[in-house]
């Protein structure tokens, strides 16, 4: 295998990840959360999960954003196949970039005990829609790497 699938290969397997968790959360685990989940619930049903998950993909966008670098650079002679890999760049920084400044803050308070229910649901729906909005973002991480096997095999 060339050093371009490998690199591919690697993208599609993060992207493949991020398209996932976010079906799970958006499709499955977000629906009824704001009727059901309490404060106290929070760090079972949410928190803890969403702790585990940043590190994880903190080290992901690191190696997704370089890998595209890299394919990006390796494509750069073969005509607009090469926009797809840079295509997947720009979204993955801007997908990193957006839970950066919009999703960690509301982490943070998510994590400190909030009394009163009513302030908890407008921070947990102010968080739930900050994440179906970054979903929309890895969907189009995943579109943009499978054109890329497309372009490659066609």
């Amino acid at each position: 295998m060339t050093t371009e699938a490998w690199l591919g290969a690697g993208l599609l397997f993060f992207a493949s990840l991020y398209l996932g968790m976010g079906f799970s959360l958006v499709v499955l685990q977000f629906p009824g959360a704001l009727a059901t989940t309490r404060s106290t619930d929070f760090p079972q049903r949410f928190g803890d999960p969403v702790r585990r998950a940043v590190g994880f993909f903190t080290v992901g966008s690191v190696l997704m954003v370089a890998g595209a670098i890299w394919l990006t650079a390796l494509e750069w002679d073969d005509g607009s196949r090469r926009l797809l890999p840079l295509a997947y760049l720009v979204l993955a920084v801007l997908a990193t970039a957006f839970t950066v400044v919009f999703i960690l803050p509301v982490n943070r308070r998510l994590y400190r005990d909030i009394p009163d229910q009513a302030e908890f649901t407008r921070v947990l729906d102010r968080w739930i829609r900050l994440n179906v909005v970054r979903y929309a973002f890895w969907v189009l991480e995943w579109c943009a790497i499978t054109g890329w096997f497309v372009a490659v095999v066609s």
